[in-house]
C-alpha cells in the first residue's frame, strides 16, 4: 500500500461528517504529494517524522495559505496519526501550532454575507447550469443550511413544509455536523415557504432527489461544481449564503426585543454552533 492509499484510509478511518471527511482526504494527498514532490522516501506513517511535517507547512506558508487553513490541516494530520497508533507522536510539542509557527491565527472570517443583488445573480445564473443545485441555494439562503445539508434536503422537505405551515421553526436532521439535529427559527418565513414549496416540486420530478446525481459524493461534487460556475467564490462562496442568514437572524432578534449578546446566542443555536458561540458568531457570520 503506497503512502497516499495508507493516508487516505486513515483520513476516512478518523470519522465525521461527509465534509470532514471529505477534507481530510483532500489534506492527505495533498501531504503525501508534498511527500513525493520533495523527494521524501516515506513509505509507512509509522516512520513519518517531525521533520516532514514542517517541511509541509512550511511549504504551505510559502504559498500563502493562511494560519487558520493550516490548523485545520494541523488538526487532520494528527487524527491520521492518531489513527495509525502515534498518538503520542500527534500530540509531540514538536507538532504543536506554536512550534510550526501557525498559533496566534485571528478566527476573524474572510468572507461576507452575500449581498441580496449577488444572492439573485448566482440565484439566476443556476437556474441554466443546475436547477437542484438553485434549490439547493434558496435552501442554504432562507434556512442557513450547509451546502451537504442542503443537497440531503429532499429527505425533510415534506416535513419542513408542514412544519413551516404552522410556524416559524424547521428541524435540520440530515447531513449536519456530527449528526446533531437542530432547531431553526427562520427570519422570513415567507422566502423560507417558497424555498422549501419550490425544492419539493423539483425533487417530485426527480425521483425524489434534488441534485439528480446517484449518490451523496457525485451530488456534493455536482453542487461544488454548480456553485463555483455561478460566481459564489471568493469572499461570496456558497458559505456566504448562510452568513446572510445569520446577520438576518441577528437583526430580526435584536428587532424583537432581544439584546445583542442574545440574538448572537441564539443565531448560534440555530446554525448549529450551540448558545456559547456568540462571540464566534460575530467574529465570523456577522459581516455583511
Amino acid at each position: 500500500m503506497s503512502i497516499k492509499e495508507q493516508f487516505e484510509r486513515l483520513a476516512q478511518s478518523a470519522g465525521g461528517s461527509f465534509k470532514t471527511v471529505s477534507d481530510r482526504v483532500k489534506i492527505a494527498d495533498r501531504l503525501a504529494a508534498h511527500l513525493k514532490a520533495s523527494n521524501i522516501q516515506v513509505r509507512d506513517i509509522r516512520v513519518l517524522k517531525s521533520r516532514h511535517i514542517k517541511n509541509y507547512i512550511q511549504k504551505r506558508q510559502e504559498d500563502g495559505i493562511s494560519k487558520r487553513t493550516m490548523q485545520n490541516e494541523m488538526s487532520a494530520i494528527r487524527a491520521m496519526l492518531r489513527q495509525a497508533d502515534r498518538a503520542e507522536f500527534a500530540d509531540d510539542e514538536r507538532l504543536s501550532n506554536k512550534a510550526l509557527g501557525i498559533d496566534n491565527a485571528s478566527r476573524d472570517g474572510t468572507h461576507r454575507a452575500m449581498p441580496d443583488d449577488k444572492y439573485q445573480e448566482v440565484f439566476n445564473k443556476l437556474g441554466s447550469i443546475d436547477a437542484g443545485v438553485q434549490a439547493c441555494a434558496a435552501l442554504e439562503r432562507w434556512l442557513g443550511l450547509r451546502g451537504e445539508e442542503a443537497v440531503q434536503a429532499n429527505k425533510s422537505l415534506n416535513t419542513w413544509a408542514q412544519q413551516l405551515a404552522q410556524g416559524e421553526t424547521v428541524r435540520v436532521i440530515y447531513g449536519t455536523k456530527g449528526g446533531r439535529s437542530r432547531d431553526v427559527r427562520v427570519p422570513d418565513i415567507e422566502r423560507a415557504r417558497e424555498a422549501v414549496s419550490n425544492a419539493l416540486a423539483l425533487a417530485r420530478t426527480q425521483g425524489g432527489r434534488l441534485v439528480d446525481r446517484p449518490d451523496l459524493q457525485s451530488a456534493q461534487e455536482r453542487h461544488s461544481y454548480a456553485m463555483r460556475a455561478a460566481g459564489a467564490v471568493g469572499e461570496h462562496s456558497p458559505h456566504s449564503l448562510r452568513y446572510a442568514f445569520a446577520c438576518d437572524s441577528i437583526e430580526r432578534y435584536e428587532s424583537q426585543g432581544f439584546s445583542h449578546k442574545d440574538a448572537l446566542a441564539m443565531t448560534s443555536m440555530d446554525l448549529g454552533h450551540g448558545d456559547g458561540r456568540g462571540r464566534y458568531i460575530e467574529q465570523v457570520y456577522s459581516r455583511r
